[in-house]
């Protein structure tokens, strides 16, 4: 299967909003789900408003060459976790409202919790996703091999991430490529249905 690696604006948003949201179901709910709308109706708006940490201008997709989108990712490091995080609150006011925003972005100041803050030279993943029906034909592999590439190009020291302990394939694919446990079962702090645990790795560059 041959794949591109990209940025751009795409038409499939949906199918692209829902890859994004199983990276981290539990977690993306307790932050965007209101009365108003759902979590994965902000990742859309989001994608295509080309900010934050979904916007498209941040995500790396995988396509295939008849057009069709299969992998999403997001790769980022201080700076751009800095400039990401305020192009989601704009999203979210945009979006929301004010009073309803700013209680949604209330409950994103959980998200260090799960997610590691990186450093300069460090490349952070998140919000990988696969297509549903194709997940295990090797397209999340290719995705992150494609961007160890651009970090070791750029001169990055190592990639980070954290993964849901109750994710074992996800985690054993990390595993596969050189990623290493650093600090486990690190437990979110917003108030989801279940608890949400995530192992923290590490692949040195």
């Amino acid at each position: 299967m041959e794949l591109e690696f990209t940025r751009k604006l795409v038409d499939d948003v949906d199918n692209v909003a829902r890859m994004a949201h199983s990276a981290a179901p539990e977690i993306f709910n307790y932050f965007y789900d209101t009365e108003r709308a759902s979590a994965l109706d902000f990742i859309a708006f989001e994608y295509r408003s080309g900010r934050g940490m979904c916007g498209y201008r941040n995500m790396t997709l995988a396509i295939k060459e008849d057009g069709e989108v299969v992998g999403t990712g997001s790769f980022y490091n201080l700076t751009d976790y800095m400039r990401m995080s305020l192009g989601t609150a704009v999203n979210i006011l945009a979006f929301y409202g004010p009073l309803a925003g700013l209680r949604v972005i209330s409950r994103t100041l959980h998200a260090p919790s799960a997610l590691r803050t990186p450093g300069l030279q460090e490349m952070y993943l998140c919000n990988l996703g696969v297509k549903a029906g194709i997940r295990g034909a090797g397209i999340g592999s290719r995705l992150l091999t494609h961007q160890a590439a651009v970090a070791r190009e750029k001169g990055y020291g190592r990639m980070s991430l954290d993964v849901d302990t109750g994710n074992p394939n996800a985690q054993r694919l990390y595993e596969r490529l050189g990623f290493n446990v650093v600090k486990a079962n690190k437990a979110f702090s917003g108030k989801t249905r279940k608890p949400v645990l995530h192992n923290e790795m590490v692949m040195p560059l």
